[in-house]
């Protein structure tokens, strides 16, 4: 299965680019550590609701397409198989980008239907809290 989402925001490309490519997930006000870097570094992300611990293995990073992916390597149950996701990061306009939030899995437990509407509605409030981020 597939799951895709977009949004725009009021920031260059480059600067949204620098600050995702670090592999750091501060912006989306989930404290994580990272260790090693480039492809092949680890996040380890404290969930905020929940104190649980996800692992996530940086597996892609194309500076030309400003995209990285990533892995989970370890962590609670999820109802997940196979999952990678992507961000993609593509200039719009002056001071202006679209970041593509997307992932590839097989459902495990759950319907394709709870599962697509699960991830949509985490990668939408990605989102969102990077467009607070960057004061949009």
């Amino acid at each position: 299965m597939k799951v895709s989402v977009k949004d725009t925001v009021n920031t260059s490309a480059e600067t949204v680019w620098k600050d995702i490519k670090s592999f750091d997930t501060q912006m989306i006000g989930a404290p994580c550590e990272v260790e090693g870097s480039g492809v092949g570094a680890l996040r380890t992300i404290t969930m905020p609701d929940s104190g649980d611990k996800i692992v996530e293995r940086l597996e892609a990073l194309d500076e030309t397409l400003k995209s990285l992916s990533y892995s989970v390597v370890s962590g609670p149950p999820n109802p997940f198989d196979n999952y990678l996701a992507t961000i993609q990061v593509q200039e719009t306009g002056e001071n202006q980008c679209e970041i593509t939030w997307s992932t590839t899995f097989d459902p495990v437990g759950i319907s394709e239907a709870d599962a697509t509407m699960a991830l949509e509605g985490a990668y939408t409030g990605f989102l969102g809290a990077i467009k607070k981020h960057y004061g949009g």
